[in-house]
């Protein structure tokens, strides 16, 4: 198992499906997130973390992970590893 990291990375910072100006967004910022997790897949296009998993006799199962999300790559600014012990 990998250990678990901080991924920092620029998201919209609104999902509402509320009527709104949009002109009321032209000055906002972007926020950076941050999301924290154990990392299951990196590509050019996306990262995979899981923040719950399963474990059997004391091991990490896989396949038997929780909580996913994904992140599109082009939005990370970083990725950092968190000491595991």
């Amino acid at each position: 198992m990998n250990p678990p990291v901080v991924v920092s990375w620029i998201d919209s910072g609104y999902a509402d499906s509320s009527w709104i100006e949009a002109k009321s967004r032209i000055n906002k910022p972007m926020p950076t997130a941050h999301s924290v997790g154990w990392l299951y897949h990196k590509s050019k296009d996306k990262v995979i973390l899981y923040s719950a998993w399963c474990s059997i006799d004391g091991k990490y199962e896989d396949g038997c992970e929780g909580s996913l999300q994904e992140i599109a790559t082009k939005n990370i600014l970083s990725i950092k590893e968190l000491s595991w012990q």
